[in-house]
């Protein structure tokens, strides 16, 4: 199993495997649960960014 990443919008724990809403920004990789999940982090990423950057495992991209 991968290791879970979190939808930094709303914090539910996602697998990155069958996720369906990922966003790149800044090199990495985000996931989302939904799209209104995405459409938010896409108006702004700094907002959600600053909150999860330390907490949370994302995959970079490469």
């Amino acid at each position: 199993m991968e290791t879970p990443v979190v939808d930094p919008v709303c914090g539910t724990k996602l697998n990155p495997g069958t996720v369906t809403y990922k966003y790149q920004y800044l090199g990495r990789t985000y996931y989302f649960c939904s799209l209104e999940c995405t459409i938010a982090f896409d108006e702004e990423p700094e907002k959600y960014k600053v909150d999860i950057d330390m907490d949370f495992p994302f995959e970079e991209s490469r």
